[in-house]
């Protein structure tokens, strides 16, 4: 099995969110201080053209949290990695079972339960939180439940039973 790629929502809203606050900081904060000085002659409003670096570099940062918080699914192991953290690998050999918690209360994150007893929560798939509690959006699902199938699988072609 070669290596799947998996997303949650908010990484995928923030890999494509990124581009557009660049495009947005360079078409909206380049012509309007332009225009305002070329009609008021009031050079201080050119210091609107700082927002064009601050939305580049905020733009570029979103994009690349997105890219970088991810789910790899290889044939033996599943693989995670948030923006912050160093990847994290667990063998399928070692997951007793995979938990998907998709209640508004409680757990926001798949979590791996091992066969020694540990609990290990897969933090790249989160669900989105909000004012009324946690949901589970169609990215966290899709990669929920790639990981709940590819745990599955490796248990079969392994001959053991959950």
């Amino acid at each position: 099995m070669q290596t799947q790629t998996f997303r949650s929502g908010a990484a995928t809203m923030m890999m494509w969110i990124g581009p557009f606050v660049a495009l947005i900081a360079v078409l909206l904060f380049v012509p309007l201080p332009l225009v305002l000085w070329a009609t008021s002659g009031d050079a201080a409003v050119l210091l609107m053209l700082l927002f064009v670096p601050v939305g580049l570099v905020a733009g570029l940062l979103l994009h690349l949290a997105g890219r970088r918080s991810r789910v790899e699914l290889t044939g033996d192991a599943v693989t995670w990695r948030t923006l912050t953290s160093a990847p994290r690998t667990v063998p399928f050999s070692a997951v007793q079972g995979v938990e998907v918690p998709t209640a508004r209360r409680g757990p926001r994150s798949v979590r791996l339960h091992l066969r020694d007893g540990a609990v290990v929560p897969v933090t790249a798939v989160s669900m989105s939180g909000g004012e009324g509690g946690n949901s589970a959006d169609a990215g966290y699902l899709r990669t929920a439940q790639a990981i709940t199938d590819a745990h599955r699988g490796w248990w079969m072609h392994h001959g053991q039973r959950r």
